[in-house]
């Protein structure tokens, strides 16, 4: 918030306090200053349903389509249930709507597609009609608040998804790029310890997109504890730690 107010020109007192209290307004209506953040990020496009982190996934999903069905046991012709985190509006992915079938959630909900629900508190499935080919974390665990939990929720993440299925995972660049505790290499790490493999990524001048596959054999849930693995005076302190 601070920086937003930093930002407005050198007019009269009374402009400057107008002018705030025009954008703690915004940032209220987008559903408070994490989601104000959010949508900064990812842009007016992925407000409106037409984002690259959208369309990133969506090229993958296509020729893998068939494969999640087969492996999660579902109809051929079955659409593919997604399960969209911390969305910002319920039209992501609305032209694919003949072969996704969407669930969008959010603490705060700012449209009327998307549902009031945190996700710490959603019960783990126990039947394979209540799991999901592929669920979505797009700037949602950066803004978690403690290490181990992050570590929590994409643990939960994975407790969400059919056999072989894809969690898409999107964080701010500094996230991978300049903290002391996490890298690129990291993140594989952590995501190996979870029961995930990345099999795309792809980094844009603000965001890393990850792809993970949940993996069924040969894994066993491992501890990571945070680490320093990037020293430097310049760097912040995203971490995640998994217990």
């Amino acid at each position: 918030m601070a920086l937003i107010k930093k930002s407005i020109t050198e007019d009269s007192r009374e402009e400057k306090e107008a002018e705030i209290v025009d954008i703690e307004k915004q940032i209220e209506a987008l559903g408070g200053l994490h989601a104000y953040q959010r949508a900064s990020l990812k842009g007016g496009d992925e407000r409106s349903g037409r984002g690259a982190c959208g369309k990133w996934l969506v090229q993958y999903l296509t020729p893998m389509a068939s494969e999640l069905r087969e492996a999660a046991g579902t109809k051929a012709d079955a659409p593919l249930k997604l399960l969209d985190i911390g969305a910002l509006n319920g039209e992501t992915y609305a032209k694919q709507s003949k072969w996704i079938k969407a669930e969008y959630i959010d603490l705060n909900p700012q449209h009327p597609a998307v549902t009031r629900q945190d996700f710490f508190l959603r019960p783990t499935p126990s039947k394979d009609v209540d799991r999901f080919h592929v669920l979505c974390l797009s700037l949602v665990v950066n803004f978690v608040d403690d290490p181990e939990r992050r570590g929590i929720m994409l643990s939960h993440a994975r407790t969400f998804l059919h056999n072989n299925g894809l969690l898409f995972l999107v964080l701010p660049l500094p996230c991978t790029k300049n903290s002391r505790y996490m890298t690129h290499e990291r993140l594989k790490e952590i995501c190996t310890a979870i029961g995930f493999q990345e099999i795309e990524f792809h980094f844009t001048k603000r965001l890393s997109y990850h792809l993970w596959r949940r993996v069924e054999s040969g894994w066993e849930k491992q501890t990571v504890e945070k680490k320093m693995v990037n020293p430097g005076p310049a760097r912040n302190n995203f971490c995640i730690v998994v217990k």
